[in-house]
């Protein structure tokens, strides 16, 4: 879809329409501005790609992603168009109206990406309402894995396409990564591409990739989502509804013969993956031991789809729980306990009857997040799929298809992913109502309230389009900006929450170009222009001290041929 053309092409038939009520029309623009509205489209969507290790200083930026999955025609970009990239790691979608998604009529897809240096993305998405839905995308680098990740990058020889000499690809342990896997190659190993042509030219390069279950930072980065919609059953057919998974541990794996993807091999090649001691089990309550039997999954990488493999049992050897089994093919592997969404093992919670959560906490409002989570701490589900601003005394509702599970909790965190409250164990299928307390000796920064309006104005005609994209904010640390926060800007409006008192730098972006531009928000009226490094976001910003609202208007200079 041509934007500048459609918007241009909108104002035209605005303004000829005017010229007949009026019966005076020489020229179409003359002393006429017309703003164009771009709420054609519906279910705002807003993912933000980052670095899963918090100390890291290589992040995704610019790369193409792939909408798949069973309802990807329903999405487009906030412009109605089909090629999706992300800009500075955002990457901002809409649905079509014709959509309509609800609790009883969700929209399924999944995002997939390969980022240079990460691995790849998979992200499972379902949709329930048009309110915005804002998702943080974890990715592992392998140069710095996240906290209890573990990553492995190994070469082997190959002679014409066979493996010389047995090897064996082994995660490292750390003090956040307690467990480790492994995978045995035996010599004489030949490895296919996705055609089932054997690969003959070149060496083995492969990547491997362990996620445990013992830390936030883990869980937050695992490949797909835990709620998988796209998914193959044991025998081999669509689970409708689909499952929410537990996890016990997850691998990445990714090898290349040369510059060619391998995707399968001339035998299995054996897995071994450690599993935690004080994982519990979901089914029992209590700790997993030898004799758990529990499921193994596979994800391909390139359509988001689940599919079962086998039940592994766990073992024991040298202290150590471990899960073993044969991997025939290339994809992730999972090791997971599924809580079918159609299924005994689960209800469905109505929008009218849904799991209601009472957050009282010592201020007005924090931007956090809230979701429920399994007796580990692995998310469930979240609110509004991600980040919001959290109010005191404020009511979230949890509705949908909703694991039977007992000693689920409600987590509360701050931006930052830090837990601040929990509730009381209880199980949402049996649970209505309750309350989560932040304590009163948790301090927040102080906060103040943001009010964007954002025009594309262009420059050689009197028309003004509202803008519906991403804005992301990074804050100044004195030496250098550091991200903060990314909003969506809805038929050129957003109203976001920042720390007061700091300088930041906005970037944005209309059609295929960026805009950028440093806002001092001192507690005083201001004026801002365009940052060095992008096109130029002006304008300007008033602040109300009584109430601590700063309203800002933005222009975007676009030239509508």
């Amino acid at each position: 879809m041509n934007t500048r053309n459609s918007l241009f092409n909108l104002a035209v038939v605005c303004l000829l329409f005017s010229c007949c009520l009026l019966q005076a029309c020489k020229k179409p623009s003359e002393g006429v501005e017309v703003t164009v509205n771009t709420d054609i489209y519906t279910s705002p969507m807003l993912f933000h790609f980052a670095n899963a290790s918090s100390t890291a200083t290589t992040q995704p930026a610019d790369f193409e992603v792939t909408v798949t999955g069973q309802n990807a025609t329903s999405v487009v970009t906030p412009e109605g168009g089909k090629t999706f990239k992300t800009k500075g790691g955002v990457l901002a979608l809409m649905l079509e109206k014709t959509a309509a998604p609800s609790a009883e009529h969700p929209v399924n897809f999944s995002l997939v990406a390969n980022v240079e240096g990460f691995t790849p993305v998979v992200q499972n998405v379902t949709i329930i309402s048009d309110s915005v839905y804002t998702k943080e995308v974890r990715l592992v680098e392998y140069a710095k894995p996240a906290d209890g990740t573990s990553a492995r990058v190994q070469q082997a020889t190959l002679l014409s396409g066979s493996l010389v000499t047995a090897a064996t690809i082994a995660t490292s342990t750390t003090a956040s990564t307690t467990e480790m896997a492994s995978i045995a190659l035996p010599a004489g190993t030949k490895f296919f591409a996705e055609n089932g042509t054997q690969i003959t030219s070149g060496n083995l390069d492969a990547k491997v990739v362990y996620y445990g279950t013992g830390t936030q930072a883990s869980l937050d980065a695992f490949p797909g989502g835990f709620n998988a919609n796209n998914i193959l059953g044991e025998n081999g057919q669509s689970i409708p509804g689909g499952v929410t998974f537990v996890t016990a541990g997850f691998l990445a794996v990714n090898m290349k013969v040369g510059n060619t993807v391998v995707k399968s091999f001339s035998q299995p090649l054996q897995v071994t993956m450690q599993i935690s001691s004080t994982l519990v089990n979901p089914n029992t309550g209590v700790v997993v031991k030898a004799g758990d039997i529990i499921p193994i999954w596979s994800l391909d990488e390139k359509t988001g789809q689940w599919k079962f493999e086998t039940n592994g049992t766990i073992s024991t050897s040298g202290g150590k729980l471990l899960m073993t089994y044969n991997m025939a093919h290339l994809s992730y592997w999972n090791i997971d306990w599924p809580y079918y969404m159609n299924g005994t093992s689960s209800c469905y919670k109505s929008s009218s009857a849904p799991v209601k959560v009472t957050v009282k906490a010592g201020v007005n409002s924090f931007y956090g997040k809230i979701y429920l989570a399994t007796a580990s701490g692995q998310p469930l589900t979240t609110y509004a799929g991600g980040m919001a601003t959290i109010y005191n005394n404020g009511v979230y509702n949890f509705y949908g298809s909703t694991p039977n599970m007992t000693g689920v909790k409600v987590i509360v965190a701050d931006q930052f992913g830090v837990k601040l409250a929990e509730s009381a164990a209880f199980n949402p299928c049996s649970t209505g109502e309750l309350t989560v307390t932040v304590p009163s000796s948790v301090t927040f920064p102080k906060l103040t309230t943001v009010d964007l309006k954002i025009n594309a104005r262009c420059s050689n005609k009197n028309i003004v389009a509202n803008v519906t994209n991403a804005a992301s904010l990074y804050l100044w640390n004195g030496t250098a900006y550091t991200y903060y926060k990314t909003v969506y800007v809805y038929n050129g409006v957003a109203k976001f929450n920042l720390l007061n008192d700091q300088r930041y730098r906005i970037d944005t972006y209309y059609g295929s170009k960026s805009y950028s531009a440093v806002m001092d928000f001192k507690s005083a009226n201001f004026n801002f222009t365009g940052a060095t490094t992008n096109a130029s976001l002006t304008g300007v910003a008033t602040y109300n001290s009584g109430t601590n609202i700063y309203r800002a208007t933005a222009d975007i200079a676009v030239n509508c041929n």
